[in-house]
């Protein structure tokens, strides 16, 4: 494919913090980062490796990795990793990834990424939710296990707090803040024992509403022009640097082509989780 050869290198880096740990996934005692992290982390290195060469329109998805994890990396440790991509199959992109503490190598392996169509991606995605939304539920698919930690739980959180955002009604809404007002207080009648907390600043961004300090909450009313949709992708890039998860909701006169062109920037994260909600 045009732009990508061989030999393109991609890094990227981290500071070792707590929820990176093996002990906060379950592995108790292990305070050293965890392997999947680790792998995370190479993902994002190979991404960065040919993400100013990817035609307009496409994106790559990870579908295999491999890896040797042979030395541990305590909290507060910088770790780096490095991507080389070293084949291409077609759309098969083959990455040697790395892994360095401030010490030593800590990891190797490799990861494979395939080249897709954002639209078609999109498209097949919407396909399966459409199928599966009302006949399984995301605990069906992936039993959540009990760690004894927040982190087993926060899907859940994510997954309950969009369900009852979907089945809010805010009729008689006509400006932004009574949206607000009006979506805080169905909140608080459902989720009695979350503290709901309006107007937080993180770094130097404001989200309207978090839920228990984990799950945060942007309305956004009307999405009608470029310039809106421009001002709002701007928004959004500010919030993946601050925030690990976001659910936006677009209220108001929403046009289905800018909408449309939300969704597949929420898809281009990887680190951060954007959800959108129509209503």
């Amino acid at each position: 494919m045009s732009g990508i050869e061989v030999g393109l290198k991609g890094e990227k880096e981290m500071v070792v913090q707590l929820d990176d740990l093996a002990s906060v996934m379950g592995n108790v005692g292990a305070q050293v980062l965890s392997t999947h992290q680790v792998v995370l982390l190479m993902e994002l290195a190979a991404r960065n490796a040919i993400k100013d060469s990817l035609p307009r329109g496409m994106m790559t998805v990870g579908t295999m990795i491999r890896i040797r994890h042979f030395a541990a990396a305590p909290m507060g440790m910088k770790v780096r990793t490095e991507a080389t991509l070293k084949e291409i199959d077609g759309h098969r992109l083959i990455f040697d990834v790395t892994a360095y503490d401030e010490c030593d190598k800590i990891a190797e392996g490799q990861n494979e990424q395939l080249i897709v169509t954002v639209e078609k991606f999109l498209k097949r995605v919407e396909e399966k939710e459409s199928l599966c939304r009302h006949r399984i539920t995301r605990k069906e698919v992936f039993p959540m296990v009990d760690l004894g930690h927040k982190v087993s739980s926060f899907w859940e959180e994510m997954d309950q707090v969009e369900r009852l955002i979907r089945e809010w009604n805010p009729e008689g809404c006509r400006t932004k803040g009574d949206f607000e007002r009006s979506l805080s207080k169905f909140l608080k009648e459902h989720l009695k024992e979350k503290e709901i907390v309006k107007k937080v600043t993180i770094g130097k961004m404001k989200v309207d509403l978090a839920i228990g300090g984990t799950v945060f909450i942007q309305i956004r009313k009307d999405l009608q022009n470029q310039g809106q949709l421009e001002r709002l992708v701007s928004q959004i890039d500010g919030y993946s640097k601050n925030l690990k998860n976001l659910i936006l909701i677009l209220c108001g006169e929403v046009d289905k082509d800018l909408l449309q062109q939300v969704i597949k920037k929420g898809i281009s994260f990887f680190e951060f989780n954007l959800r959108v909600v129509e209503k």
